[in-house]
């Protein structure tokens, strides 16, 4: 069996048994990374009153120099995607949830793949 290593072509060993389960097992536990949802069916995700109450939070919080929830959610309508397992989105739901914008039950739903 031939491998690319350093650049160059290098016969190896064929792999055991043993590795070739631990390879399948890695294989098998890899994380699949979401694909992005649109920006507009992401907001639709929200009920009115979950929008309204996110927007007033956000205003609230810059009024107090507190940017944050209103750089993420311009971001969101700027970039016009979303990908959910990303940090920022991981992060911004955390935060909705803490701020009780959020029940953990619905930001799992909106925060959901695809």
């Amino acid at each position: 069996m031939k491998a690319l290593i350093n650049g160059v072509l290098t016969e190896v060993a064929d792999p055991t048994v043993e590795q070739m389960s631990i390879g399948e097992a890695a294989a098998a536990n890899r994380v699949v990374p979401a694909k992005p949802i649109g920006g507009v069916k992401f907001l639709q995700r929200l009920t009115p009153e979950e929008y309204a109450a996110i927007l007033n939070a956000a205003r609230t919080m810059l009024i107090n120099a507190q940017p944050q929830l209103s750089i993420w959610i311009d971001t969101l309508r700027l970039k016009g995607f979303i990908v959910v397992t990303d940090q920022a989105a991981i992060d911004a739901k955390a935060f909705l949830i803490a701020q009780s914008l959020l029940t953990q039950e619905r930001a799992d739903i909106i925060f959901a793949k695809g």
